[in-house]
């Protein structure tokens, strides 16, 4: 059974950045949209297996450092490649806590 886990204070995470942990044995990235929304997808990119955790956040979308595919960060949908897609992750904020459930 999934539950929520602490992954990191609200403050660990730039804004238009992301950060990876592992969250009961996956890589996950979480994303700070704009201080308030924060978004989790799995860290591994579908079209090279680059690092998502360190692309930066545009428009709602987090591009891989590796070769500019863009991701939704709400839903883990490909804008580059409509065919890829990464997993996302369900994620709440409780007292500055980023609580991802997987």
């Amino acid at each position: 059974m999934s539950s929520y886990e602490t992954v990191a204070k609200t403050s660990d995470i730039r804004e238009g950045r992301g950060k990876a942990f592992t969250v009961n044995g996956k890589r996950i990235a979480v994303f700070n949209v704009d201080n308030e929304n924060f978004y989790a997808l799995d860290n591994t990119c579908a079209h090279a297996r680059g690092p998502l955790g360190r692309g930066r956040v545009r428009n709602g979308a987090v591009v891989c450092p590796v070769h500019s595919y863009a991701y939704d960060v709400t839903n883990g949908r490909c804008y580059t490649d409509d065919r890829l897609r990464v997993r996302s992750y369900e994620v709440i904020v409780e007292d500055d806590e980023i609580k991802v459930k997987c």
